[in-house]
C-alpha cells in the first residue's frame, strides 16, 4: 500500500468538497501532487464502485463525497460511499457538504474489539493538532436477567465495562502519542446515535468497519454524516501517514 489518495470526482457539491478535502489532506501530509489520483465519475454507479474498490488495493486512502440532495432539483444523488466502504482494502473517507462554523476534534468510537480505529484516529488528531475524543456507547440492547440482579446493578456493571474499554484505548494512545490531548466520553444509547451526536461539530469521525455490528453502525453514519467520516477496513491498523504526520 502506498500513500496515494484516490478521490472520486462526482458532479455534486459533495463530490467537489471531497476533492478539496483530499487536496488539503495531501498538503497537510506533505505529499507530492502526484500522490493525488482524481477519478472522474463513471456513467454507471456500479462501474464507479468497482473502480474504487480495485484502486483501494494499492491506495493509502479512498475519498468520496457523501449522498447529495441538490438544492435546485431536489434530486437525491447517490454516492458510491455505502457500497465502497465495506468492500475497500484501505481507509475510505466520506465527505459531506460541511455547514459553516468552527470544527474541532477527532472523534473515534471504541468497542473493545481492537485498537486499530483509535490509533488511526490518534494519528489524525496529531496531524491536525486537535483533541482526540474516545467514545463508547452503552447500548440499551443487552442481556439482563432481573432474576439475577437489579437494574441499577446491571447499569453500573455496563458502565464500568464501558469505562474499562475507553481506558484501555486511552492507554494505547498514550503509548503511541505521549502527550496527545484525549477526552473520554461514555454515553448510554445506540452506537450510531451516540457517535453522531459526539461528532456533530468534529473535524473527523473514525470508525472501524469490520464485523456485522460495526458495519451496521458505519452504514447508518454514512447516510447523512455531519462531518467527514473515515471507515477502516477489516484488519486495518494505522494509516500510511503515520511517519509523515
Amino acid at each position: 500500500m502506498d500513500e496515494r489518495i484516490v478521490v472520486h470526482e462526482a458532479t455534486t457539491r459533495e463530490g467537489r468538497e471531497a476533492v478539496d478535502w483530499a487536496e488539503r489532506r495531501a498538503g497537510r501530509l506533505g505529499l507530492d501532487v502526484s500522490a493525488l489520483d482524481v477519478i472522474a465519475a463513471a456513467t454507471r454507479p456500479a462501474d464507479a464502485v468497482h473502480r474504487l474498490v480495485e484502486e483501494s488495493r494499492t491506495a493509502g486512502m479512498v475519498v468520496v463525497g457523501a449522498h447529495s440532495r441538490e438544492d435546485a432539483s431536489h434530486e437525491f444523488r447517490h454516492s458510491p460511499a455505502l457500497a465502497v466502504a465495506p468492500r475497500a482494502h484501505c481507509p475510505v473517507a466520506v465527505v459531506p457538504l460541511l455547514a459553516p462554523g468552527r470544527r474541532e476534534g477527532v472523534v473515534v468510537g471504541v468497542d473493545g474489539a481492537d485498537h486499530s480505529a483509535v490509533l488511526f484516529a490518534a494519528d489524525e488528531a496529531r496531524a491536525l493538532g486537535e483533541e482526540l475524543v474516545i467514545v463508547h456507547a452503552c447500548s440499551p440492547v443487552n442481556m439482563w436477567d432481573p432474576a439475577l440482579m437489579s437494574a441499577e446493578t446491571h447499569a453500573e456493571r455496563v458502565a464500568a465495562a464501558g469505562l474499562a474499554v475507553i481506558e484501555s484505548a486511552a492507554v494505547a494512545v498514550e503509548s503511541a502519542h505521549p502527550g496527545l490531548a484525549v477526552r473520554r466520553v461514555l454515553e448510554h444509547g445506540f452506537p450510531a446515535a451516540v457517535l453522531a451526536r459526539a461528532a456533530r461539530h468534529a473535524s473527523l469521525l473514525v470508525i472501524g468497519g469490520g464485523g456485522h455490528g460495526r458495519a451496521a453502525v458505519a452504514h447508518e453514519l454514512l447516510i447523512a454524516p455531519a462531518c467527514p467520516v473515515v471507515v477502516l477496513p477489516v484488519g486495518e491498523g494505522t494509516g500510511s501517514h503515520r511517519d509523515a504526520a
